[in-house]
C-alpha cells in the first residue's frame, strides 16, 4: 500500500466516494510539486491500519475547521512558489 492508496481508503472509511476520494488525490498531486507529497512512498508493512486511522483524525480535523486547513494549505502553496 503507498501513502496515495492509504489516504483515499481513509476518505473512504469517512464516507466518501472512492470515485470521490481518487479525484481528490489527483487534484492534490497536481497542485503541489511531486517532493512535496509522499504519494507513492510505500507504508511499512504492518502499519497500513495505523496510518489509516491517523489520516482519518487528520481529515476530521481539517473538516471542523476549514479555515485553518485552508490557511496550512496557503501557506505550502506560498513557500513552493518562493521555491519555484
Amino acid at each position: 500500500m503507498t501513502v496515495r492508496e492509504a489516504m483515499i481508503q481513509a476518505q473512504v472509511e469517512l464516507g466518501e466516494d472512492r470515485e470521490e476520494a481518487e479525484r481528490l488525490a489527483r487534484r492534490s498531486e497536481a497542485i503541489l510539486p511531486d517532493d512535496s507529497l509522499p504519494g507513492e512512498a510505500p507504508v511499512e508493512p504492518g502499519c497500513e491500519r495505523a496510518l489509516i486511522e491517523q489520516l482519518k483524525e487528520v481529515f476530521r480535523g481539517a473538516d471542523a475547521d476549514p479555515q485553518s486547513a485552508q490557511a496550512y494549505i496557503s501557506a505550502k502553496l506560498a513557500t513552493q512558489a518562493k521555491l519555484n
